[in-house]
């Protein structure tokens, strides 16, 4: 009997926003140690790699599931096992000319996130590069957001990874025999009795019959959306306009201890308050740096919030997550006086309902037409946002990971842009060092060093 997996309305949303001008993949560019990835002839792998990690997919499931489309738009699509999965269309390898520095691996990781990934096969893929200087290898982590959050992809590389030098084979992997693909009829039948189950649980609070008096979750609706009416428009700025097609990439380095030394200069502030304090310093400097004025000038940035428990962290998948709408206040010059006034705000918003009434938003889109969701996707991409940029913070693993015995020395994180959005900042921590990711659109922000040596002054400047 076929089996398949929903998505939900929040899930497939990312599949609607797809394209090539918009594509909705994330992931790491992660950089090993070298050594052990050669063989004596000193030629990569990739074979004894690509079994390495074709031995742990049955960790991750959903790397060897496709999307398949419900027929009429009368459902999201599902997500069902790829009869002709093949690791080698996953996994591949690509060499650098001399002399192999981070700046050519930036550009071919920008130009591995350009464009959609294959949706008739599992939305992953993993590139390694080989010829970085000091025989180091990188490898491109690029997966879809509709089948995993940002928190999968690091639950990713702690289950396709060793956490000792000492290589595991998989021998206990259990053989993989695909499921049937499901029949459209079927799928038909399943979405439109699904549909009938949510808006039946939706009105009445999956209560077996109507309470008295107005049903909680459409009055808890209606509360939500007048708290999100009350959120402050984002200014306009250089930051939003239309997304093209190409890529700029690039990092900044710190570590948790700098972090937290700067943390220490406002009482109860948080690493994350840190990390949007650095982030409006280096902003201030790009668009001051265009003539824009900054004096006056308050950004909005959306700051996603995981709902992952520890429990769920291993098993979990989709998009379990939340957020808030984070004043950056870049009309105030001084770092300490903006990390106060960031905490003081952030402090209010987590106290607030608007984490809650955004997740409440979220999952009424579940009560949506899927058609009518799919038909809104596609012009969102055009529309204007309620913020200016996305800022993510992800926590890392904790503890160091190997490939073959090779071990990982660096992982920098990326998001995806669109909907108006040219910039997103990601910022991801590995064992005790914490990498900042910037994913820009290239014609919009030819200019992306002014903001990362802004980001690097602000980081200085709180830990001097």
């Amino acid at each position: 009997m076929a089996s398949f997996e929903t998505l939900s309305a929040f899930d497939a949303q990312f599949i609607y926003w797809d394209s090539d001008r918009t594509p909705m993949n994330m992931g790491n560019i992660c950089i090993f140690e070298g050594g052990r990835l050669f063989d004596e002839h000193g030629t990569f792998r990739l074979d004894d790699v690509r079994r390495a990690i074709e031995s742990r997919l049955h960790l991750v499931p959903r790397y060897r599931k496709k999307i398949v489309e419900v027929p009429g738009g009368l459902g999201h699509p599902v997500l069902a096992d790829d009869p002709d999965f093949d690791i080698a269309n996953h996994v591949k390898h690509v060499e650098l000319d001399p002399p192999g520095d981070d700046e050519q691996l930036k550009q071919v990781y920008s130009r591995l996130h350009e464009g959609m990934l294959d949706h008739s096969r599992p939305l992953w893929e993993t590139t390694f590069i080989t010829g970085l200087e000091g025989g180091r290898v990188g490898m491109v982590q690029k997966i879809h957001h509709a089948p995993f959050d940002g928190a999968s992809t690091v639950d990713v590389l702690y289950l396709m990874f060793d956490s000792t030098p000492e290589h595991s084979d998989g021998a206990e992997a259990p053989p993989w025999k695909p499921e049937p693909a499901p029949d459209p009829w079927v799928l038909m039948g399943a979405k439109w009795g699904e549909q009938v189950s949510t808006m039946w649980n939706t009105l009445l609070g999956a209560q077996p019959y109507v309470p008295t008096g107005a049903p909680q979750p459409l009055g808890e609706l209606a509360e939500s959306m007048g708290v999100l009416g009350q959120m402050p428009k984002p200014p306009a700025t250089s930051l939003n306009q239309s997304v093209g097609p190409r890529r700029r990439y690039d990092w900044v380095h710190t570590s948790l201890g700098e972090l937290k030394k700067a943390r220490a200069l406002v009482p109860g502030s948080t690493v994350n308050d840190v990390m949007l304090t650095v982030v409006a310093g280096g902003l201030r400097e790009l668009l001051a740096s265009r003539g824009e004025d900054v004096d006056d000038l308050v950004l909005q940035a959306m700051v996603p919030v995981s709902l992952r428990t520890d429990a769920e962290k291993a098993s979990a998948v989709g998009n379990q997550v939340t957020g808030f709408s984070a004043p950056l206040p870049l009309c105030e010059p001084d770092g300490r006086a903006r990390l106060a006034r960031i905490h003081a705000s952030t402090k209010e918003l987590k106290e607030g309902r608007q984490a809650q009434a955004i997740r409440a938003m979220t999952q009424a889109a579940d009560f949506a037409p899927p058609a009518l969701m799919a038909a809104a996707g596609r012009l969102a991409v055009e529309q204007s946002s309620f913020m200016n940029l996305t800022i993510t913070n992800v926590p890392g693993p904790r503890h160091e990971l190997y490939l073959l015995g090779a071990k990982m020395l660096e992982l920098n994180p990326m998001c995806p842009i669109g909907n108006q959005l040219t910039l997103n900042v990601a910022v991801e921590s590995y064992v005790d060092k914490v990498s900042i990711g910037l994913v820009a659109d290239a014609e919009c922000h030819p200019d992306l060093p002014v903001l990362k040596q802004g980001i690097e002054r602000s980081l200085a400047e709180l830990t001097a």
